[in-house]
């Protein structure tokens, strides 16, 4: 299995997510998951207190034999494709 990729910054934030999820469950407050927001037009407007997942971000783990690859949900697309790419692979769809 080959290790993340170093040019990609690696950064868990789980517990303060699930900290912030938490704290909106109790207070029944609706949340807006926010990433690169890069599509935030589309569709109706929503409400809510903003869940940032831009910092949680990394390749937990990449196995370029077995074609698999973990990544955390604010992993940027350039860090995930450059990674891929040093092993000669892409992804099976356009972003």
């Amino acid at each position: 299995m080959t290790e993340p990729a170093t040019s990609a910054p690696d950064r868990d934030i789980s517990e303060a997510l699930c900290q912030q999820v938490a704290n909106a469950y109790q207070t029944r407050a609706p949340l807006r998951i926010v990433g690169g927001d890069t599509r935030g037009f589309y569709g109706r407007p929503v409400e809510g207190i903003d869940l940032d997942i831009r910092e949680h971000s990394g390749i937990v783990s990449y196995d370029p034999v077995e074609l698999i690859v973990t990544v955390r949900a604010g992993t940027r697309l350039d860090a995930l494709e450059a990674a891929l790419d040093a092993e000669h692979q892409r992804l099976p769809f356009e972003p």
